[in-house]
């Protein structure tokens, strides 16, 4: 099996304009070869375009970066095909050129955290939730593994997922629902395609996201949780998540698809 980094990359990254998305596009940036791509997805120009400043920073300017100012809440696959081609054209290189393709689903949403399962009434709402976390992330990764389809290239999956993947959380209906599903999208593209796929639950970290985790969450014993994690000061730093990550990646122990959480590494 080759080795994960040290090579010529091809990397696309969701959310990638704060938090732990910005993150992993400036540590990975670290560990690539000279004339690798990264190509940055948020929907906020500005912090994307701090996320490519900061990713050419870390490279030593030997990482070419593209960003695309896309809202995933309107998937469209032609969009989708076309921001991975026009990142090869406008760099006049080929997708066989490179000697790994990374795709990173990072981006998400928490979505409603005030709604038991039997309150979610609002079929707009459910919809809206599922289009931005299950059906862009399912797009996306057909069109991008369309242009890299070599099989004999080398090929990898980074999904951000939780723990509450496979743990419930009362009111985090949507959420759990959410990173469940995203997690057994992850397996199965594991299983069908001998693309390399790492589910990454990357614990609590000090983001936005656990920001409204604390202020917006129905249950009182759930709010609890988080206000208890922060007093104690066992909050992680994107930094410190993503540290852990790029050496899981680079050890390659995990079991393809498999979902591996922060505080399952020493």
């Amino acid at each position: 099996m080759s080795a994960f980094w040290g090579q010529k990359t091809f990397c696309l990254v969701t959310g990638a304009s704060r938090g732990i998305g910005k993150t992993i596009a400036v540590e990975f940036a670290k560990k690539v070869e000279e004339g690798s791509i990264f190509v940055l997805v948020a929907r906020t120009t500005s912090a994307l375009e701090a996320t490519k400043v900061a990713v050419e920073e870390a490279s030593g300017k030997k990482v070419k970066v593209v960003t695309a100012t896309m809202d995933l809440e309107k998937p469209n696959r032609e969009d989708y095909l076309s921001l991975v081609n026009s990142a090869l054209t406008q760099n006049a290189v080929k997708a066989d050129d490179f000697e790994h393709s990374i795709l990173v689903h990072n981006a998400g949403s928490l979505g409603n955290t005030a709604k038991r399962i039997v309150d979610m009434d609002d079929l707009g709402e459910i919809q809206s939730y599922l289009t931005l976390n299950i059906s862009s992330m399912i797009l996306l990764t057909s069109q991008f593994f369309k242009v890299f389809n070599n099989a004999s290239k080398q090929r990898s999956m980074v999904q951000i997922t939780s723990l509450s993947a496979i743990q419930p959380m009362k009111t985090w209906g949507f959420y759990c629902m959410g990173k469940a599903c995203r997690d057994m999208i992850m397996k199965s593209a594991a299983l069908e395609s001998g693309i390399q796929v790492l589910n990454w639950a990357p614990g609590p970290v000090d983001t936005e996201m656990f920001d409204q985790a604390l202020t917006k969450t129905g249950d009182p014993d759930v709010t609890k949780a988080f206000t208890e994690c922060k007093e104690q000061g066992n909050v992680l730093t994107t930094e410190q998540t993503i540290t852990k990550l790029v050496r899981v990646l680079g050890e390659k122990k995990y079991v393809n698809g498999e979902h591996v959480d922060y505080f399952d590494v020493e």
